[in-house]
């Protein structure tokens, strides 16, 4: 997932901060579709917390769910560190 979300971090450069961490909670079907996606820990920065989000969401779909994660879906929480070069 994190890989994923990497190839589309060009959303991040509207944010202002110089670095931030958060934590996203991501529900992932069986089939790799995103079907929620939110704040699990904010970074305390409103524009990083939605930038994160927005590419979560324009990453999607993910990799289906490999056969040892059980269920129809399953949560991640994703950490996330950002620093600006």
């Amino acid at each position: 997932m994190q890989r994923k979300i990497s190839q589309h971090q060009e959303f991040i450069g509207n944010v202002t901060v110089a670095s931030g961490a958060l934590s996203l909670r991501l529900t992932i079907a069986r089939d790799g579709r995103l079907l929620n996606v939110s704040i699990s820990r904010s970074s305390g920065s409103a524009a990083l917390d939605n930038a994160s989000l927005h590419v979560a969401r324009q990453a999607a779909p993910y990799p289906p769910l490999p056969p040892e994660i059980g269920g129809a879906q399953h949560i991640f929480i994703l950490p996330l560190n950002f620093r600006r070069n």
